[in-house]
């Protein structure tokens, strides 16, 4: 019955707001009914009066636009109002308070957080004096109820972003000491740290005393990688690609041998780790590169190495292309563009030789 008689007398007092003040028209008003955290107590004496309060709440002079906040009204310790801020209207979140109490009583607020479900460690200095019939905020012009936070919170990001970790922020009390670490991701190399675009530190981890809120940054460089390439033996051949890379990035190393020679493979630290002239990886660190290469033995185009070139030797190249691989066949003699590699090319290169040798 109650619920019923306050939640008609909300919608009562919206209605007098709106007609009394043309210039902000009431869109929509809605409320969530939720029971209160706190149950209001009546006080001996009171003579069968009340006061209401229309407001709205704000966190350090921001208005909290959340239907999960509720605000108590207390007079030594003892709960003489609760709503929430679950009546919406004109795109704000109101409360709608009755308060209990006797003439001239000073009342306090507090605040609990349904979400969380924890009374928020926050004060105002606000204090209201209980009068009977007495009202205070209309929804054109409500009471502001304003809590400060009694901590600080620290933040920290990363720049950029996938350059590292942070460890560290969160809430903290006045006079506590704030530890924050920068960890380097792979490929990264922490920088400083900087507060308003101010550096303030050059080590990984930074400690202060904590006196008010504070956002900082913890910078991260990119790492750059030498990637060098050699041709093993130096007239044989030669290399592109080499240079200098970011971690992550693509290398492409192309080695092209010199007439007469033939591309055989790619080795770092004595190990093969390609037999293709053109070889890509993904940089993590320095490397050194070495192309090999060889004299090419025999007759180039002489496929199946009888001594001479002609159309035998263009038969077996092509069954070699398409996955047979004869006997007879001899690759260093079909690579005739010597890159390392039996194509096409090799195929139109022993024609023009077999045509040459008819000229």
């Amino acid at each position: 019955m109650k619920k019923s008689f306050f939640l008609a007398l909300l919608i009562l007092l919206a209605s007098l707001s709106r007609a009394q003040d043309k210039s902000f028209p009431l869109d929509s008003l809605s409320a969530s009914p939720s029971d209160t955290h706190w149950q209001p107590i009546n006080p001996p004496g009171n003579t069968g009066f009340n006061m209401t309060i229309i407001g709205v709440v704000q966190f350090d002079g921001v208005e909290q636009f959340s239907d999960q906040l509720e605000v108590g009204v207390f007079h030594n310790g003892e709960c003489r109002g609760a709503a929430l801020t679950n009546v919406v209207a004109m795109n704000r979140n109101f409360l709608f308070l009755t308060v209990y109490g006797i003439d001239g009583e000073e009342d306090t607020f507090r605040i609990y957080d349904h979400a969380t479900e924890i009374e928020l460690d926050m004060a105002t200095n606000q204090t209201i004096t209980y009068v009977d019939n007495g009202s205070l905020g209309t929804l054109s012009t409500p009471y502001i109820i304003n809590f400060i936070p009694n901590y600080f919170v620290i933040t920290a990001t990363a720049e950029p972003n996938q350059g590292g970790t942070i460890y560290g922020a969160g809430i903290y009390y006045p006079g506590d000491i704030a530890t924050l670490t920068a960890t380097a991701n792979a490929g990264y190399t922490f920088v400083n740290w900087t507060h308003n675009g101010v550096e303030v530190s050059t080590s990984t981890t930074y400690s202060f005393i904590v006196t008010e809120n504070v956002s900082l940054v913890a910078h991260f460089n990119i790492n750059s990688y030498t990637i060098t390439a050699t041709v093993n033996p130096t007239e044989y051949g030669t290399v592109t690609g080499a240079g200098t890379y970011n971690y992550g990035s693509t290398c492409t190393l192309t080695a092209t041998a010199n007439t007469g020679y033939i591309f055989i493979d790619w080795t770092k630290d004595d190990t093969v780790v390609s037999t293709n002239p053109t070889y890509s990886f993904t940089v993590t660190e320095d490397a050194d590169l070495v192309a090999n290469f060889e004299v090419r033995v025999g007759l180039p185009g002489d496929a199946n190495d009888d001594g001479t070139v002609n159309s035998h030797d263009i038969v077996i190249t092509v069954n070699y292309i398409f996955g047979a691989t004869p006997e007879e066949f001899v690759f260093a003699n079909a690579d005739v563009n010597g890159d390392g590699v039996i194509d096409a090319l090799d195929i139109v290169a022993i024609i023009n030789i077999i045509y040459s040798q008819k000229s």
